[in-house]
């Protein structure tokens, strides 16, 4: 018969036999292949419904950035991480660094062993942080696909910190836009579940800063690009690390900036770009508002290599009179200048608009080129003039062709 001490023993053996298999239960590690490499993804089992869309979206990414890139570039081996953790100030929803010492699990199969100091780009995407919502396949898509071209970046050398500090931090304006801009080559837009209206709305609200100055929220201007015939990668092979030396690096590619601003900004205005959010968005979300009685003159603050939006009520507009819009300082300040309604307005040059037709807002769109000197502002006057609205008569109609002949009864 066993003693109490002996049925201890077993009993406390017997447990430990039983910790891994249980911690194993918790989550699933999955080996797969894509580029030419070995990957891995590891899925808590609460969030076990994420595995099969993040594994679709690497494998999806790494064959498209590989034809992409072109063979000078290097595809990075992945360790995605799906982890029951919810996303706070201090850990981000998505996480993204290469790792030349990780340890990597053995897969759930056996079919992979275990590894000791592996050079992986590590993925942790933790939970939505409201703690109890998922994220949807489509947002899945998203951190995903984002996530490997910043793999690319830092695979290939893009990547380099120095006290502490990261360029892909550091340089948002390309290097996540940029990874935004691949991500699109791999799912379009509208894949992207609910993180579509969060691109827009950060790209509304950025509108105004200098393109450098952006942050992440530069996908457009990288599309933009890409439709006048840039290569973005071409443009990130070359790109500087430094910060202070990339905006010399965008003057040397491009000489007439200002040009380029204005053809970004003909392509907002007109919604070449797509999809792009509603022009009431872009308004509502400009910085730039300016409010007078019954007329006066606003100078358009905005910073250099910037397209900006800019709103001026009058306050005080007689009923069916005119506004009269005269700008200056465009040229001094190389800025362009343009109505809502893409009227292109010219130093000294009034235009007069019916106040019925504009519900006493002004709108006034701006792009700014490479200006020596970035505290030159163009500047609009309103004045009012209470003549009545010029009535303007329809064009007459084309008249209508006319009928054929009958055709003759054959007797």
């Amino acid at each position: 018969m066993m003693n109490f001490c002996t049925f201890r023993r077993h009993w406390v053996a017997a447990l430990f036999l039983l910790i891994p298999a249980a911690a194993s239960a918790q989550e699933t590690v999955v080996g797969f292949t894509a580029a030419g490499k070995q990957h891995l993804i590891r899925v808590a089992a609460q969030r076990a419904a994420l595995l099969k869309p993040a594994r679709e979206a690497a494998i999806a990414s790494l064959e498209r950035y590989a034809k992409l890139c072109g063979p000078n570039w290097a595809m990075p081996t992945l360790f995605i991480d799906l982890v029951d953790e919810k996303a706070d100030d201090d850990h981000p929803e998505l996480e993204i660094a290469r790792d030349r010492e990780a340890e990597l699990p053995e897969t759930s199969d056996g079919g992979v062993a275990a590894q000791d100091e592996a050079d992986v780009c590590r993925i942790t995407l933790r939970r939505h942080p409201s703690g109890h919502e998922e994220y949807s396949q489509g947002s899945t898509r998203y951190f995903i696909t984002h996530a490997t071209a910043i793999g690319v970046q830092q695979w290939n050398d893009h990547d380099l910190t120095e006290e502490g500090r990261s360029t892909i931090e550091e340089s948002q304006w390309y290097t996540r836009g940029i990874a935004d801009w691949m991500a699109s080559k791999v799912y379009e837009l509208p894949q992207w579940g609910e993180r579509l209206p969060k691109l827009q709305i950060g790209f509304a609200a950025a509108l105004g800063k200098s393109i450098t100055e952006m942050g992440p929220h530069t996908y457009y201007f990288w599309a933009f690009l890409e439709s006048q015939g840039s290569k973005p990668m071409e443009i990130l092979r070359g790109m500087p690390i430094a910060p202070d030396e990339q905006m010399e690096y965008l003057r040397k590619l491009f000489p007439d900036l200002q040009d380029l601003m204005i053809r970004f900004a003909v392509a907002i205005s007109k919604r070449t770009l797509s999809p792009l959010p509603d022009h009431g968005s872009i308004w509502r979300k400009n910085e730039y508002e300016y409010f007078m009685p019954r007329g006066g003159t606003a100078r358009l603050e905005s910073a250099p290599i910037a397209v900006s939006f800019h709103t001026i009520t009058v306050q005080e507009i007689p009923e069916g009179g005119v506004v009269m819009v005269t700008p200056n300082n465009l040229t001094g300040s190389q800025s362009w200048a343009a109505l809502a309604d893409g009227t292109v307005l010219r130093d000294g040059q009034t235009i007069r608009i019916c106040a019925k037709d504009i519900e006493q807002a002004v709108r006034v769109m701006v792009a700014r080129g490479n200006t020596s000197n970035p505290t030159e502002y163009p500047t609009i006057t309103i004045t009012l003039d209470t003549a009545p609205c010029p009535y303007k008569t329809a064009s007459p109609k084309p008249a209508p062709p006319p009928k054929p002949k009958p055709k003759k009864k054959k007797k």
